[in-house]
Order: C-alpha cells, then sequence, then structure tokens
C-alpha cells in the first residue's frame, strides 16, 4: 500500500513540477499593458523570491492528496504481478480469462488516473499561464502566446491519447456488463449481448480512432494559428459520442432486437451460459435421472436402515435454547450455534450435533479486572448428540456432555480460548492467578504459544497504551511468563492475515485428537469474469454477514482455514491446485499457505461443503441446468428452489416484505420462504455407500406458484474424503413427486396431528415444526419432520420432541419415534421396545432409551404406578438431585433431574386420565 501510494504520488508530483517549471520559463518578458495588469503584477511579485517554493509547496500538497487514493489498488497490483492463465479465452475478443481478471482492472484505473492527473495539471498550467500574462483575455489580437499555445496543445494531445487508450479497454469491459433480454421471470444476463456487439463495440472503435486523430489535430495545432483544428476535433468526438455511444445502440436494442429478442441474443446467451457454468464450476455437476415411484415399500426401508438411523429429528436452530438450558452449566458459559457432523459413535457413522462452550465475559460472577482478565480468560469443552436421539425425556440424548467432559468422542484439552463469540477485549495468561476452567475449585494454567509473551516493561507499557489500561503495568499478578490473548475471534483472525479472502458465515467445531478445532471456509472470488452471470439475485438468501453475500461472478472455495481453540494457530490449507486466483495470492504470499496434502486425515474426515457456496450454486443451477439458449430463454423447464413448508402449525409459508419500486414507492409483497439446504446423512442415489452430503429439493419455475406443488428434482454436494465437493444433479422424469410444502400441507390436514395440535397449543404450550428433510429412498422419497413443543415464553423456552412424522408421497403417518412413524405408515405394529438413539450412547440423562408406542407417550424405565405413586417418585428423583446439585456432581444432577421431569410427566398424564390434579415441574436447585 504505501509502495503504491509513493509512486502514484511521486508521479503525480513530476507531472505537476514539471509543467509548473515549463509554465514559469514561458512567461512573456515584454507585454502590451492590459485591464488584467494589476493582477498579473501582483502574482508577479509575490512570485519573484518565492517561485520555486511556491511551486514545490503546490506540487507536494496534490500530490499527496492525489497519490494517497492508489493505496486502495494493493490487491490488483498483486494479482496484476502475480496472476497467470486460465487457459480459457472470452467469446469475443479470444483473450485469456486471466486478462480480465488480473490485468483490466488495474489498467483501468492507471488510465484513468492519469487522465485526472493530467486534466488537474491542465487546468493549474492555464491558471498559471494567465496569471503570468501568456494569455490575456481582455484584449484584441492574439491572446495566447505561441508558446503557451503549444504547451496546452501538447497537453490536451496527451489527453486524447489517454481518452483513446480509455475506449480501447471500455470495449473489454463490454464483456462484464448486462444485457436484458426479457426472460420470463425477470432479470438481465452478463456479458455483451446483440446491441454491445453490434453497436456499442463499432462506436467505441470509431472513438478509438476519433481520439487519435483529435491527438494529431493538436499537435499539429502547434504550428498554424488559431484553434479551430482543435475545436474541429473536440466538435467531432463530441457528435460522435453522442450518436454512436447512445442514439445509435437504444436505436438498434428498440428496432432490430426488440421484435425478435430470442433470436438476436441467442448467440449471447449460449456465451452466457457457458461462463457461467466454469466460473460457478456448474459444469462440473453430474446429471443422473430419477424414476420417482409413489409409496415406499418396507423392504426399501429395511435395505436402508443406515440411513433410518441417521435421520434429522433435532432442527439446529430449535435446539439451541435446550443446549443452552441442560448443557450450559454455568452462567458465564455460553453455547454457541449448533452445527452439524458426523462422528464415529458404536462403530458406525452417525450424524450429530456439536457446539462449544464458550466464555460469555458479559455475565461473569464479579467484575473486578483480575476476574475478567485473569481468572475467566477461557470456555470450557463441547457438547455432542446424535440428530436422531431423543431421552426418555424428550431432550437431546448426548454423546459427550457434563462437566468434566466425558463421553465419545474424547475430549482431553477442553479449554477454549479463540472461538466464534466477539472478544473485543484481552486475557492474560500464564499469570500469578489461577484461571478458571468451573466453579471455584478447578483451575489451570496456560501452557500454550498464543498471544504476545510479555517479557518486558516495555512490551507491558506497549499494550497499556493499545488497551488503555494502566494495570497491565501495575498489576503484580503479571510476570515475564505471562501472554497477553487478544483478537480472540476466529474470523477476525482469519480476515486479519488473508484480507483478500472472502469467508463463510458459518465457522464449525470439530473434536480431532481429543483438541478442539474450527474450521472456516474460505473463499476466492471475483467479480470480473467475462460473460459470467454476477450472483446479486441469489445473495438475498445468504446471511448479510457472509462473505459472498457481494456482487461476484466467480467463486471458488479453494481454502480450508483450520484455528486451534486452545493456542489460536492459524493454518490456511489449499484444497484447490487448479485455481488459479489461489495460484496468484500463493506467488504473492509463499509463507501463508500450506498444501492441502498435509491436512491430518482426522480433520479431512470433518471437512464439509460450505453451506454459503452451495445456496449460491443451487441458485444459479437451477436456471443453469439448460444448455441450450432456447430452452434457457423460455424457461419452461428450469427449476427453483423448493418452498419452505410452514414452521408453525396452519400458517403461511410466505412472508410479507417492504419494497421499494423504481420508482421510490414503497409497496408490501408476498415473498415465498425458500427451502434452505441441509447436511444428511444419505444413500445418494448410484453412489455406493453411506455418505454425508448437502442436499437441495427444486420445483418447477412457475409464476403463479402452481410448481410448488411437486419436486422436479434435487442437488447434492458430497462432503466425504474421496468425493469431496462433488455436486449431483438428480432429475424427477414423473410429476407426481409431491414438494415439501406440500407434504408440510397435508400434515396439518391430517386429522390425528390436527387434534393433537390443538390439545397441545395452549396453556402456555406451543406447537412447532422443524423443516421437513427430504431423503432418497431407492426410487422414493421420504419426508420426515419432528413436531416439538416448547413453552410460549421465551425466558422458559426448550422444545422437545411430542411426535415424528414422516410422509411417503401417498400417506402421513406419526409416532412417538422414528421407528413407530415408519411402522404406521406401511400399517404395521410399531416395535414393542423402540430405541429413540439410533447409534447414539449417553450419560446425560438416563442412559437409556424409552419404551414408546404411538399412543403412549415416554416412560421412565421402572416407573410404574397411578399419578399419585409416580408423583412420588418424582418428588424422590428432584431431592436426590438437589442433594448431587449440592454436592458439586453435576452429571449425577442432570441425570436425577432429568428422571424427575419424565416422572412428572407421566404423573400428568395418569392424572389427565383420571381427572385428578396435575403435579408442577420444580425448578432446578429449588426445595424438591
Amino acid at each position: 500500500k504505501l509502495a503504491l501510494a509513493g509512486v502514484f504520488t511521486v508521479v503525480f508530483f513530476g507531472l505537476v513540477i514539471i509543467n509548473l517549471y515549463i509554465a514559469e520559463r514561458l512567461a512573456p518578458k515584454g507585454r502590451v499593458p492590459g485591464p488584467q495588469d494589476e493582477l498579473t503584477e501582483r502574482y508577479r511579485a509575490l512570485m519573484v523570491n518565492n517561485a520555486r517554493k511556491v511551486r514545490l509547496g503546490v506540487a507536494a500538497v496534490l500530490a499527496v492528496i492525489f497519490g494517497y487514493t492508489a493505496y486502495t489498488q494493493w490487491l490488483r497490483w498483486l494479482l496484476f504481478r502475480n496472476g497467470g492463465s486460465f487457459g480459457v479465452k472470452d467469446p469475443l475478443f479470444h483473450t485469456d480469462v486471466s486478462f480480465y481478471m488480473f490485468k483490466l482492472p488495474l489498467l483501468s484505473f492507471v488510465v484513468n488516473w492519469l487522465f485526472f492527473a493530467l486534466v488537474v495539471t491542465s487546468l493549474l498550467v492555464l491558471i498559471v499561464h494567465y496569471l503570468n500574462g501568456g494569455i490575456r483575455l481582455q484584449i484584441l489580437g492574439r491572446r495566447v502566446t505561441p508558446q503557451v499555445k503549444a504547451h496546452l496543445s501538447l497537453l490536451l494531445a496527451l489527453l486524447a491519447l489517454l481518452k483513446a487508450a480509455d475506449y480501447w479497454l471500455q470495449r473489454y469491459e463490454l464483456a462484464l456488463g448486462n444485457f436484458d433480454v426479457n426472460l420470463p421471470n425477470g432479470g438481465v444476463l452478463t456479458g455483451t449481448g446483440y446491441t454491445a456487439a453490434r453497436a456499442q463495440l463499432p462506436a467505441l472503435r470509431l472513438l478509438v480512432l476519433i481520439s487519435l486523430a483529435a491527438a494529431l489535430l493538436l499537435v499539429f495545432n502547434i504550428f498554424r494559428r488559431g484553434w479551430t483544428l482543435p475545436v474541429l476535433a473536440v466538435g467531432l468526438w463530441g457528435l460522435v459520442a453522442l450518436v454512436a455511444g447512445g442514439i445509435y445502440p437504444a436505436f438498434v436494442q428498440r428496432v432490430q432486437v426488440r421484435p425478435s429478442i430470442e433470436a438476436k441474443e441467442r448467440k449471447y446467451i449460449g456465451e452466457n451460459i457457458v461462463a457461467t457454468r466454469q466460473a460457478y464450476q456448474l459444469d462440473a455437476v453430474k446429471k443422473t435421472p430419477f424414476a420417482y415411484e409413489d409409496g415406499l415399500p418396507q423392504k426399501a426401508l429395511d435395505a436402508n436402515s443406515d440411513v433410518l438411523k441417521n435421520v434429522r429429528l433435532w432442527e439446529p436452530s430449535k435446539v439451541q435454547d435446550t443446549y443452552q438450558r441442560l448443557q450450559g452449566i454455568q452462567n458465564y458459559f455460553q453455547l454457541g450455534d449448533l452445527d452439524v457432523d458426523r462422528y464415529t459413535v458404536k462403530g458406525a457413522p452417525t450424524q450429530t450435533l456439536v457446539s462449544v462452550r464458550e466464555l460469555d465475559s458479559n455475565d461473569l460472577p464479579n467484575k473486578s479486572w483480575v476476574s475478567e482478565h485473569l481468572q475467566f480468560t477461557h470456555g470450557y469443552g463441547a457438547v455432542v448428540s446424535p440428530t436422531n436421539a431423543v431421552s426418555s425425556s424428550g431432550d437431546p440424548l448426548f454423546s459427550l456432555n457434563n462437566i468434566p467432559t466425558e463421553g465419545v468422542p474424547e475430549l482431553t484439552r477442553p479449554q477454549v480460548y479463540f472461538g466464534e463469540q466477539d472478544q473485543a477485549g484481552f486475557a492474560v495468561v500464564g499469570s500469578k492467578q489461577p484461571e478458571i476452567d468451573f466453579g471455584a475449585k478447578k483451575t489451570t494454567t496456560y501452557a500454550g504459544s498464543g498471544g504476545v509473551q510479555l517479557s518486558s516493561a516495555l512490551r507491558r507499557a506497549a499494550f497499556a497504551l493499545r488497551f488503555n489500561d494502566s494495570n497491565l503495568i501495575l498489576s503484580d499478578r503479571l510476570s515475564s511468563n505471562s501472554r497477553i490473548l487478544y483478537n480472540r475471534t476466529i474470523t477476525q483472525r482469519a480476515k486479519t492475515l488473508a484480507p483478500f479472502l472472502s469467508f463463510d458465515v458459518d465457522p464449525y467445531s470439530v473434536i480431532v485428537d481429543g483438541k478442539l478445532l474450527w474450521i472456516q471456509d474460505a473463499y476466492t472470488t471475483s467479480a470480473d469474469y467475462p460473460f459470467s452471470q454476477y450472483s446479486s439475485p441469489s445473495v438475498g438468501r445468504l446471511d448479510p454477514r457472509s462473505g459472498l453475500n457481494q456482487p461476484l461472478n466467480y467463486v471458488r472455495n479453494s481454502v480450508k482455514v483450520v484455528t486451534d481453540a486452545y493456542d489460536g494457530s492459524v493454518t490456511f490449507y489449499v484444497m484447490d491446485n487448479k485455481d488459479p486466483l489461489i495460484k496468484a495470492y500463493s506467488k504473492a504470499f509463499p509463507h501463508l499457505f500450506t498444501s492441502g496434502t498435509k491436512m491430518p486425515g482426522s480433520v479431512r474426515a470433518h471437512l464439509r461443503y460450505p453451506e454459503d457456496l452451495f445456496k449460491v450454486q443451487a441458485d444459479l443451477y437451477g436456471r443453469y441446468q439448460l444448455t441450450d439458449p432456447a430452452s434457457f430463454f423460455d424457461g419452461e423447464a428450469g427449476w427453483s428452489i423448493a418452498t419452505a413448508p410452514n414452521e408453525t402449525p396452519k400458517s403461511s409459508s410466505r412472508n410479507l416484505v417492504n419494497r421499494t419500486d423504481a420508482a421510490g414507492v414503497n409497496t408490501t409483497v408476498t415473498v415465498r420462504n425458500e427451502m434452505e439446504p441441509a447436511y444428511l446423512l444419505l444413500n445418494q442415489p448410484g453412489v455406493k455407500g453411506l455418505g454425508f452430503a448437502m442436499m437441495q429439493p427444486y420445483s418447477p419455475i412457475s409464476s403463479a406458484n402452481t410448481g410448488e406443488r411437486r419436486m422436479t428434482g434435487f442437488l447434492t454436494a458430497s462432503s466425504d474424503p474421496g468425493d469431496y465437493g462433488t455436486l449431483r444433479s438428480y432429475q424427477i422424469s414423473t410429476t407426481n413427486a409431491p414438494a415439501p410444502a406440500s407434504v408440510g400441507a397435508e400434515i396439518d390436514q391430517e386429522d390425528d396431528i390436527s387434534r393433537a395440535i390443538t390439545q397441545l397449543d395452549n396453556n402456555g404450550s406451543q406447537v412447532t415444526y422443524s423443516n421437513i428433510y427430504v431423503l432418497p429412498i431407492n426410487n422414493s422419497l421420504l419426508f420426515v419432520r419432528s413436531m416439538y413443543v416448547q413453552s410460549s415464553d421465551p425466558a422458559t423456552r426448550q422444545p422437545e420432541i411430542n411426535r415424528v412424522i414422516v410422509a411417503n408421497g401417498k400417506r402421513v403417518s406419526y409416532g412417538h419415534d422414528l421407528p413407530s412413524a415408519l411402522a404406521a405408515l406401511n400399517g404395521l405394529q410399531p416395535p414393542s421396545t423402540t430405541s429413540s438413539t439410533g447409534n447414539g450412547s449417553g450419560s446425560g440423562s438416563s442412559g437409556t432409551t424409552s419404551t414408546t408406542t404411538p399412543s403412549s407417550g415416554t416412560t421412565v424405565p421402572g416407573a410404574s404406578g397411578d399419578a399419585g405413586s409416580l408423583t412420588q417418585q418424582a418428588l424422590a428423583s428432584f431431592t436426590a438431585a438437589d442433594a448431587a446439585l449440592k454436592a458439586g456432581d453435576l452429571a449425577e444432577f442432570q441425570r436425577l433431574y432429568k428422571e424427575g421431569v419424565a416422572l412428572t410427566r407421566r404423573a400428568n398424564a395418569a392424572a389427565s386420565a383420571g381427572s385428578t390434579t396435575s403435579t408442577t415441574l420444580p425448578q432446578p436447585g429449588g426445595s424438591a
């Protein structure tokens, strides 16, 4: 940045100082007196002894102001210098794409900057010539001396040459423009359309010639009297620019293109399709037909038992509060968002939800300087539960939980010093003050290499100034071995190290070799890929914080960033060696990146295809699966993202949104909720074995929204080692495959479910749904969703699974767990004892499975009797839970408390059957 600013400052300074020096040298010696002599005489008197100082001062001030703007071009310069070939040529000029991506942006800036610098210099020179008397507007005869005329003519000739260069570069920028093809669902395409190719391009070529001719006329004008030729050249340039650059293209668009737009634009639509598929890697999608069949025979379910054991019953966004209430443990621990991953549990791959306990510095027991910066320095541990596992009380069944951490996977270094939560301040570790893991007795001392060692008084003073905190100098609890940790937010660390990369909005935690690691997806992006469609229409589905929430038309997930939660070390693994952008960055910063081949296999096993990238690709693929320009234009065979089913019973799957039209009028429009893609463990058709993939269902494009009733296909992205990043498209050939929104409507209309909702959705309780997950089972589709019951009070909200609902395109059924629902789907008797834990195991609840039937609800093993005896058993459990809590045995407290909750629900169910008074659940820590 400093080098660029310095170079452009020197260039501007030299340009100004040289021209000011020439202007002073060309000042006329003997002049005919004129009306403006008083002003010029004062100027000459001022400049007699100060000419050099004034010139230097003016040139220096302007140079700093205008040269400083070049520092923003540091990234363009790095790409210009280090960029290589793409091996792909554009269809308009047959130039390698690297010219547009690496050369054109900087060249355009340099030409425009030089033009602006010359304009400023010319105006300054004009003023100086006037003050020196070389230009005299108020006398008869020659008003401009020949020397001044030559000087100004040369400057204007240089401006004409720069304008010619600008027009020359504008030709290439046509490949990055937009052309309107009046698509059925609106929007424009990126690239060179008929009007640009047949009207604007010839006009720019003509303007290049006219600019060059104007430059020659201006040079020739040095030897002639008057300004007739320059005025003629400028007038001709203005006329051609108006007619050829504006009027003629508008005429071509209106008269030639609009009456037969499909025929005229067919060639250019095809070029846009090819470039877009290349830029977003949609040309690598593997297409497979999916011969959908209604119904789902039992033998197909039996053959896909591995998929059914991993069905997602818990929606991450729904169970967030439950995780916090059950596993937050301390007020100063905050469980972050839940990430979907997979681990091996009991020897089988199991889809899991993972969350990390991070430090919430806003909720510490006290706010002293020592507690904030020396004692409470880190979070502690993680929580893992299978996505299909339900405890006897309707809660998640944890595989890894409690403090100290226990379970599968094993976590041997649970301290979390670096994480997702925003940590604006600092922590000092390795001090004389023990750090608190949890509670007053469990402490630790940091043994990592993160942060900066406070090894001298100078360093302590520097950080005291940095954080405006004198305690860093005065505290006697610090030593030369103490280390200060800051910049502890993992995304902030990655962006600081690599500001030229864009980052996914959702980093996720993994447990590898007993350590907690964070994985972030990083992207190389550009908006300069010729003819490729800008992703702006799909940005609406992305989180505003996403690095892809910007206009772009090229993206690669070339880097995986791995950050150690303990020491904060950051490793940038290059996963796509074919990406020319990451090659350029690696060449510019050779010590920043690590080859993806060096990533440990244990980390690679947890890589996920990034959700933000998949959303952008899925949105574009709905239309760009069509490679024939005619089919693309009429849009009849296009796909749109399937509408999401309603999350609350009887509600609409559409939202009212305020939008402002082109005239500035604010209107309220109805917008359908698009279905979010989901990570699933499934058997992808045509792929051998169970795989972890992201899936996006589609419906037909339909302005009348009738297409929302059926599915046309689905797109998957594999996350498994050996198959990572493979995109597969499955096209449903029949028209009877129901869409998720249609299945959601059928669920609402099912009599038994409707009656259950009526009973449950009142008296302080609220019913809500998970998303509908679509699972391909052989040639059929299984739709699964959970129904949760929770308190309507946000302060006590803790969703519990009440029913699991399944559908197969022919019928809807439900049960209190998945095996019961699937049995009912095919008219079979449910298993007498069903495990709701899949492959999960846990110690956070009773550690056992529940006995369920579609109508009996959940039970606690060994619990029996009427409402009174069940209530007594519940009270005994709560009393024992209180005793465990006072003794500090949190694991035993949780087990007994959950057991008491389950017994109380059984007592209430028995009381309802016998018209007796129900039992109220006590709060944790209260007297049973």
